[in-house]
């Protein structure tokens, strides 16, 4: 559709620069053009449009009997065929056949006039020698139906500057272009070089045109028979470089698909400062490469030591399929830099090792760098150390150090060992990772470790105010949040709503917990697995410290399997001011709070809801365990937890921290985590464009609705606090009506890109 609108502008500028005498014509009977125009307007016109059916018979007329003709548009005409002496053969008394949707042969012989034509849309065939001689021809768009070129079609079109040959083309004749001169342009829209012979360009000087060819075609190309004579080939999207010069005050503006083809392609560049000015349609690179997709921005050889902000601009359908290939994303490793919001959306992106939607590897070294503010949406595959963000983040020293903050990911993320919807893994003392969820499906592939909602494995670093909302499955070491949290790695805030299945060591929030501490956060849904499964972690081992955290995970494992823990084991190893209000079920050592405690490890001021649960508090015990059983009231009595020593708002005797409250309208009338009824981090509407909406509350209508217009919503939910879906309307609906609700909800909204969670107060 485009090139046909570029061939009526062009039609329409050659009018306006002549002295014209124009004629537009409507023909119902082909053949019988010739009967519209007495002997002055044949010798006048100059620009004709002609409408209905014609045939061989009136190309005759035109190439011989309108000699100052010099525009023509047959746009709104079809070609019937017609069998007889009058057409544009030119064989006397002998009968030639033409058929129907092709341009003649001979149809324009010798017409120097002509300077422009648009022809009929539904052209099948142009045939041979259609154009002889047509010296005045400078441009040419071939419509998007024609599937053969016959041969000399165009030949001695000496002023012929560029020709535009369609994808629908299927063969092309010898000589096609003899004589052409001036040719300095051939587009060829398909994407597969077409087996041509060895005089299709005999007479045509193909070292002095550029050939342009669709995105990722150009290599094929250049190695095709006869095509590579062409001693210029580029694709489409040829890189261009941006305005701007680089520098922070000064940076380069990535504008276009063509600016990111620059950047990819030129490693001289990647100490610059980047910023993009608008959205980019990135579907192309499906073609790129030979298949293998956009090239990513640094590798393990050439580091990006640049900046990229996004603008909150996004890079859509990003293709990058180099399953062979180490440190793969958009950016490949990246290192001493800050990326500021920019959205990847729609991604399609695999590789071998250290796979991210944004970076493969993202890094410090030598002060403290960022990634904030971005967005992933799409699938991201590979085998070690795959997130949906990064799949590799580390810092160089104590001093240098990564922080990733108000980042968001959906779609797929599949990986065999450390995958996490956010970062694969994360190896650093002090990286901080911060403010972000993920509501992404993480797939870890058979005999699969280390898979998390967020993290595979975290390695040393901090984890803070973060959730994550999804489905995960895997085999050893998956978590909610975290496959393995190890090595004095710390997680704190943060929350999952989560469906979780795998084999051994599957937590609602942290598969394994090793050398590191878990403190004030919460799982909500379901965990399954076989061994060492538990309601907020699998294992927790070698000094793992955990305090102030519940789970309402139901829990499901064949043996050690515990309603808050399925193994609690070693020596200073312990679990302090939790509970779990859920249901567990197994077969071999379960327990209602955890499935094992031995070695030394401790379980203390702890509880779990035997309404819910009447199993024993744990399946196996040779050490200090003293969580204590309790019913569904006595759980929601303060003094239950006063007597405990829980950290209370209200008093001052158990600690001044305030972790916990009890309040009859909210998470149903259990104990909260204080920063759940802040709701200082559930908004996250800073992280992309979509997120300027309102939501406002009608207590009369019991009705929330939200306010932007431009906001495309796919579904809205209303969660209570121990997880059950409470109301759900779909299909870009606004407005949710609930029915008898009170208290503390999260209200969740789904887009095409994002997902939005907030905490709302029912009344």
């Amino acid at each position: 559709m485009k090139r046909i609108i570029l061939g009526t502008l062009m039609f329409l500028n050659i009018i306006s620069s002549l002295s014209q005498v124009s004629k537009q014509i409507s023909v119902s009977t082909a053949g019988t053009l010739s009967l519209f125009f007495d002997n002055s307007e044949k010798n006048e016109v100059t620009n004709l449009i002609v409408e209905g059916v014609i045939n061989a018979r009136d190309f005759k007329f035109i190439r011989d009997s309108l000699p100052q003709l010099s525009v023509i548009d047959l746009g709104k005409s079809t070609i019937s065929a017609y069998t007889g002496t009058d057409g544009t053969q030119d064989m006397g008394e002998i009968t030639s056949v033409y058929l129907e949707d092709e341009i003649p042969s001979y149809a324009f012989k010798d017409k120097a006039s002509l300077k422009s034509i648009i022809l009929p849309r539904f052209v099948r065939t142009i045939q041979f020698k259609s154009f002889l001689n047509c010296t005045g021809l400078v441009n040419f768009i071939i419509p998007e139906s024609v599937l053969e070129i016959k041969n000399n079609a165009f030949e001695n079109c000496s002023g012929l500057e560029s020709l535009i040959i369609p994808y629908s083309v299927k063969k092309i004749g010898d000589r096609f272009l003899s004589g052409c001169v001036n040719l300095k342009s051939l587009y060829v829209g398909i994407c597969y070089p077409l087996t041509i012979a060895t005089n299709t360009f005999y007479g045509f000087n193909q070292s002095g045109c550029v050939l342009t060819v669709p995105d990722g075609s150009s290599d094929s190309y250049r190695a095709a028979k006869y095509w590579t004579l062409f001693t210029t080939i580029v694709d489409t999207h040829s890189p261009h470089i941006p305005k701007g010069s680089g520098t922070p005050t000064d940076p380069y503006q990535i504008a276009t698909i063509q600016n990111l083809k620059w950047l990819s392609e030129n490693f001289n560049y990647w100490a610059k400062d980047y910023i993009q000015v608008a959205d980019i349609d990135a579907s192309s690179t499906v073609n790129w490469n030979n298949g293998l997709g956009f090239s990513p921005i640094g590798n393990t050889k050439r580091i990006f030591y640049g900046s990229y902000n996004g603008k909150g601009n996004k890079i859509k359908g990003l293709y990058i399929n180099r399953a062979k290939t180490d440190s793969v994303g958009f950016f490949g490793c990246a290192t001493g830099n800050n990326i500021d919001s920019l959205t990847i959306d729609s991604a399609y992106i695999i590789g071998s090792n250290t796979v991210g939607g944004i970076a493969g590897t993202f890094t410090s070294t030598n002060k403290v760098n960022s990634m904030k503010n971005c967005v992933v949406n799409g699938e991201i595959s590979g085998k070690k150390n795959v997130g949906g963000l990064v799949g590799l983040l580390y810092g160089s020293n104590v001093n240098a150090y990564p922080s990733i903050k108000d980042c968001f990911t959906s779609g797929i993320v599949n990986g065999t060992e450390n995958t996490g919807g956010l970062i694969g893994l994360s190896f650093d003392t002090k990286a901080q990772i911060n403010q972000c969820h993920s509501v992404a499906t993480i797939i870890g592939s058979q005999f699969s470790v280390c898979i998390g909602g967020l993290i595979g494995l975290l390695w040393k670093g901090s984890v803070t105010n973060c959730y994550y909302k999804g489905n995960i499955s895997g085999t050893t070491n998956v978590g909610g949040l975290v496959g393995y949290n190890f090595n004095n790695a710390n997680i704190a805030n943060c929350f999952t709503v989560v469906n979780v299945s795998g084999t051994e060591q599957i937590g609602g929030l942290v598969g394994s917990n090793a050398y590191s501490t878990i403190n004030a956060c919460l799982s909500i849904g379901t965990v399954s697995g076989q061994s060492q499964v538990g309601g907020l972690l699998g294992l927790n081992q070698a000094t793992g410290k955990i305090s102030n955290c519940y789970t309402t995970c139901d829990v499901s494992g064949d043996y050690y399997s515990g309603g808050f823990v399925g193994v609690n084991t070693d020596a200073y190893t312990y679990i302090h001011y939790c509970y779990c209000t859920n249901t567990v079920s197994g077969n071999i050592t379960i327990g209602s709070f955890a499935g094992k405690n031995i070695n030394k490890a401790e379980v203390d001021l702890s509880f779990w809801n035997k309404n819910m649960s009447s199993k024993l508090g744990c399946g196996e015990n040779n050490s200090y365990f003293s969580a204590i059983e309790k019913t569904s009231l006595e759980l929601k009595n303060t003094s239950t937890f006063l007597n405990a020593t829980w950290d209370m708002t209200g008093e001052t005797q158990n600690g001044q921290k305030d972790y916990w409250e009890i309040n009859p309208e909210i998470n149903s009338g259990y104990p909260y985590l204080v920063w759940q009824k802040e709701g200082n981090f559930l908004s996250h509407n800073n992280i992309t464009k979509e997120g300027n909406y309102k939501i406002f509350y009608n207590s009369q209508t019991k009705q929330i609705i939200i306010s932007d217009l431009d906001l495309h919503i796919i579904s809205i939910e209303i969660y209570d606090m121990n997880g059950k879906l409470c109301e759900k309307v779909d299909n870009n609906t606004r407005t949710i009506k609930h029915t008898n609700l009170h208290g503390a909800y999260l209200l969740i909204i789904n887009t095409r890109s994002n997902s939005f969670v907030k905490k709302i107060i029912i009344t």
